[in-house]
């Protein structure tokens, strides 16, 4: 899981609440999700596939977006989820399988 520094030396009350735990793993995913599709896109030319990827990295970045919202209005601190390591197959076809 990919926690940002400012959120690890929160308070425990942040850590213990389910619901941040939740919108945090959910940011996570979006970033993640975001990151592995903005890989694939670079890895073609074909702008029928990139347009196709480019829908959905462009949803998994607003859904990021509002769950850091979400997260601000709720605790009144920022939360910046650092980009992952990610590590893609060399085939498009087996990185959009995955």
């Amino acid at each position: 899981m990919y926690y940002s520094e400012h959120y690890r030396s929160s308070s425990s009350v942040l850590k213990d609440n389910p619901l941040f735990n939740l919108i945090l793993i959910a940011m996570n995913n979006n970033k993640f999700s975001s990151q592995k599709y903005k890989l694939i896109m670079n890895m073609t030319e074909d702008m029928n596939i990139i347009n196709s990827i480019q829908y959905a990295y462009n949803n998994e970045l607003k859904h990021y977006k509002l769950f850091k919202k979400i997260f601000r209005k709720l605790t009144g601190q920022s939360v910046e989820i650092p980009d992952p390591n990610i590590k893609i197959n060399n085939s498009i076809i087996d990185a959009v399988e995955d």
